[in-house]
């Protein structure tokens, strides 16, 4: 790796290195990712990152370790370092997790190291006006979740804003998910086995009618086998169908209100930040709609195929919105829910990069749209080095977001217009196609 690689890494000392909590701890939003070399759901992983030796007791990031090493970073968030600002857990108390064997094989299993040549640094290959595909972080992107329960909000206010409140809006929506994964997902029975996306286990679904499925009879044991991967599957499609009826579907009225005060409460604690959010989504999304409408009169006026032309149409604006979190992938769907972002979300587009890591999710996600007759251009939105990483790689517009109230980057202040602006420069080429 030349040297001037290794000075283009935009990291935080706090996110480099994390570990998995005990099944005990109940996590909804796990730290940054843990990238393992092998899939457990036969997909393809493309390996372009490097393993810390420093850190034998689990690490594993997308970068080198010769940052790591260079910064003095010997075992930042070790057992013996238990009060290490990466260290994110439900409960403060949390013990310190004992890699779980997974068919033999720890998840934290070294690896050998993995140099990226300049090389096989991916390109842009957009072409034409089209939509763009956003794709999101989750915890201090779209929502403020983490750093409430963490103190880390909190901090960056200098006093201005009540500790306590935050620590107690973090717990109660800890415990609202928690109930919605338990009462409605069935996530006891299935918090062992994380998959990156609900459209995983395909290939194990037979399509029966799920409407007399005993979910809560539902007994997994590792290492799974097919019957089991299909039971998964199985699951992974109903909370999908729920997702799609919306919350208020299903929650009970005495949840519905609990749901709604702490939604308001939060969105006020936080100056605004999760209607924001999704005033952002409903923004990008209205200009993927006009992208969309302009690409089918292009599509139009050029006498294309009919087949190009029901593809435009049949396309909606938000097939071209991803969340890729850290975070396991039932508490994800449910978090979607609760934070009011499922209507720019189809639980399909939503990706758990916790055993793959973010840059293996980015590129199934760009990898989806191969086949499309314009290839779209990408924009990757978040706050942390991981997704930054993965967007360096990919040659992807990269837009930082930071809760700092002193910060430039603050979600409310982003424009589509600067979104706009940033995608002309780096996808220069295609616009003038």
């Amino acid at each position: 790796m030349s040297s001037a690689q290794r000075l283009e890494f935009f990291l935080s000392t706090s996110e480099f290195c994390s570990f998995f909590n005990p099944p005990s701890s109940r996590r909804v939003s796990p730290f940054s990712d843990e990238m393992t070399h092998s899939s457990l759901w036969n997909l393809p992983i493309d390996t372009d990152f490097e393993d810390c030796e420093s850190h034998r007791d689990g690490c594993a990031y997308s970068t080198t370790s010769i940052l790591c090493d260079s910064l003095g970073l010997s075992s930042p968030n070790s057992p013996r370092s238990p009060s290490s600002p990466s260290f994110k857990s439900f409960a403060s108390d949390s013990p310190r997790y004992s890699p779980r064997e997974r068919n033999g094989a720890s998840l934290f299993a070294d690896h050998p190291r993995v140099e990226i040549p300049e090389q096989n640094i991916d390109s842009p290959t957009a072409t034409g006006k089209g939509p763009t595909v956003f794709v999101w972080d989750m915890d201090e992107t779209l929502i403020v979740f983490q750093t409430l329960l963490d103190g880390q909000y909190v901090e960056l206010f200098d006093g201005s804003k009540d500790s306590h409140k935050a620590t107690q809006l973090g717990r109660r929506w800890e415990r609202l998910v928690l109930e919605v994964c338990d009462e409605y997902f069935f996530y006891q029975q299935t918090e062992e086995f994380n998959h990156p996306n609900v459209d995983s286990l395909q290939e194990y679904d037979d399509g029966i009618n799920l409407d007399e499925y005993k979910f809560e009879d539902m007994s997994l044991t590792p290492p799974l086998d097919a019957e089991d991967l299909q039971k998964l599957r199985y699951l992974y499609r109903y909370i999908s169908q729920l997702y799609e009826q919306g919350l208020e579907t299903f929650l009970s009225p005495e949840q519905a209100k609990e749901w709604d005060d702490l939604y308001e409460e939060t969105d006020s604690f936080t100056d605004g930040w999760l209607s924001s959010g999704r005033q952002k989504l409903k923004e990008f999304q209205k200009a993927n709609e006009q992208a969309l409408q302009d690409e089918l009169r292009e599509t139009a006026s050029c006498n294309k195929s009919t087949e190009s032309t029901s593809e435009s149409t049949a396309a909606s604006s938000n097939s071209f919105n991803y969340l890729v979190t850290s975070g396991t992938l039932i508490p994800t769907l449910a978090k979607c829910l609760l934070f009011k972002l499922s209507p720019y979300f189809k639980p399909s587009n939503i990706f758990s990069s916790r055993e793959v890591g973010k840059l293996q999710c980015c590129r199934w996600i760009r990898d989806r749209f191969l086949d499309r007759n314009t290839f779209p251009k990408f924009c990757a939105i978040g706050d942390g080095p991981d997704e930054r990483e993965a967007a360096r790689i990919l040659t992807w517009p990269f837009v930082t977001i930071s809760t700092d109230p002193n910060s430039s980057d603050q979600l409310p202040m982003l424009s589509i217009t600067a979104i706009q602006n940033l995608m002309k420069s780096v996808y220069r080429d295609s616009e003038d196609s």
